[in-house]
């Protein structure tokens, strides 16, 4: 929803993103990856041992000292 505005209209594909509101079938997070290497594209993402996404993107960050990504839970 981050990507629209709330309550924006006469956009191409708004009624079809009204209608579909509330049945996403994931969700996009910032996620803070273990170690200095980023993780691969498609890498798994576990939370307490069950698989729950994917990395999508990921980076080290000098600033931060971490590895840290985008990924779909």
């Amino acid at each position: 929803d981050f990507t629209v505005s709330p309550g924006k209209t006469g956009f191409r594909g708004a009624e079809e993103h009204y209608r579909l509101k509330g049945k996403e079938r994931f969700k996009i997070f910032g996620v803070l990856l273990e170690g200095k290497e980023p993780a691969d594209e498609g890498a798994p993402v576990y939370r307490d041992g069950k698989k729950v996404g994917v990395v999508t993107c990921a980076m080290y960050s000098p600033l931060v000292q971490k590895s840290m990504g985008i990924a779909r839970l």
